[in-house]
């Protein structure tokens, strides 16, 4: 893919986060106004995790979040050793992978009831 494509979608990416961060921040920090009592209180998070609505809306800010920052991170590395692309590319992939498994279990488990 190039490099026009690939930050392309690393602002993509960044849209997305404004969208969805907000929501969450907006629902966790205007529990007054939203009427949410504790949005940290286990039996809201627990009940948050179990509706399909934050499965979602997590799993695309989880999707969002790591590619957002495995490009920066890997713009970052370039910048220091250019000549090292295809091992940069491999060790972000491979990284942002692990990451997206971890936090797609945890997002999916706590929906499913764990």
């Amino acid at each position: 893919m190039s490099e026009s494509k690939l930050w392309f979608l690393f602002i993509v990416a960044a849209l997305i986060l404004l969208v969805f961060l907000g929501i969450h921040l907006g629902y966790m920090h205007l529990d007054n106004i939203l009427g949410v009592n504790d949005p940290l209180d286990y039996n809201n998070v627990k009940t948050r995790g179990q509706d399909t609505f934050w499965l979602v809306s997590y799993l695309i800010l989880l999707v969002a979040a790591l590619y957002h920052g495995m490009y920066g991170l890997r713009t970052i590395l370039l910048e220091y050793f250019p000549q090292n692309l295809k091992f940069i590319n491999g060790l972000i992939g491979i990284i942002g992978f692990l990451a997206l498994i971890l936090g797609s279990y945890v997002v999916i488990y706590s929906y499913i009831g764990g």
